[in-house]
This record gives structure tokens, sequence and C-alpha cells, in this order.
């Protein structure tokens, strides 16, 4: 990989051209509002996105069903969503654009039984897949305890 190539990937994460908050929910004190509230109190210059399919607002804001209904094609992911959903979730967000992810979840392979195990393999897969390669080394796994 070059140095272009890798510092590319980097601004990808650190200077995404919007956010998505994948299962925002106005629960209170859920991590998604925690998410949305940070990023609005520390003046995120550019769009953030919530996405829920089962819901139509959220903090007073649009929430979007689906990537198809964005504005704009999402670019950085943060994901709070249970880990059986994680790897579709991410597999279409590679398809729709997206360049970057943090996974805010718990249950793959820091886990210790055989489920979680299967459910780490299966990120993983996802992560080596065509459409998700250039999504690969830019995904950052931050485990929910």
């Amino acid at each position: 990989m070059s140095l272009s190539s890798s510092r590319e990937k980097v601004q990808a994460l650190l200077n995404p051209k919007n956010v998505v908050i994948v299962g925002a929910s106005d629960k209170p004190g859920n991590w998604t509002q925690r998410v949305w509230r940070n990023l609005n109190r520390y003046k995120f210059p550019l769009p953030i996105f919530p996405l829920n399919p089962g819901r139509d607002s959220v903090w007073d804001t649009r929430c979007y069903k689906s990537y198809a209904e964005m504005p704009e094609p999402p670019d950085h992911l943060v994901v709070l969503i249970p880990a059986a959903f994680v790897p579709d979730t991410l597999r279409e967000a590679a398809k729709a654009g997206a360049r970057s992810a943090t996974i805010m979840s718990s249950g793959f392979d820091e886990a210790d039984d055989a489920k979680a195990k299967a459910l780490g393999a299966r990120l993983k897969a996802v992560r080596s897949e065509e459409h998700t390669s250039e999504l690969q080394s830019r995904l950052h796994l931050v485990c929910r305890l």
C-alpha cells in the first residue's frame, strides 16, 4: 500500500464527509443519543444522518430508514445496533459508498461462546468481501462492555 493510499484511508476516518448514526433512538441515556449530542456539542460541521428503519424522526430530526433515502451516500458510520445485525449493515453501507465505520457493539470474538465466535468470523468474512475491501482497512471495532 502506498503512502498516499494510506493517507486517504486515514482521512476517510478522521475527516468524513458525513456521519451516519446507525440504530438511532431517542430512548433517554442511550449511546446513539450520546453520539448525536457530542457531534452537535462539538459542532461537527458536516451532515449527521440518524438511521433506523423503524423510525421516522428522532431528536427532532428526520430519521432515515435506509441509505438510499439519504440525500448523499454514507461516509462514516457509527454503528450502535445488536451485533447480529452488524455484518449485514456493513455490507449494505459499503455498497452504498461508506468509507469507514466505528462499531460500538459487543458480542463478537471478545465473548467466550460459540455463537459470538461464529458472529466474529462472519464479521471478518464481510470485511474481506470485494465490495467492502475499501472499508476493511478503516473498520474500527469498539466493544461496549
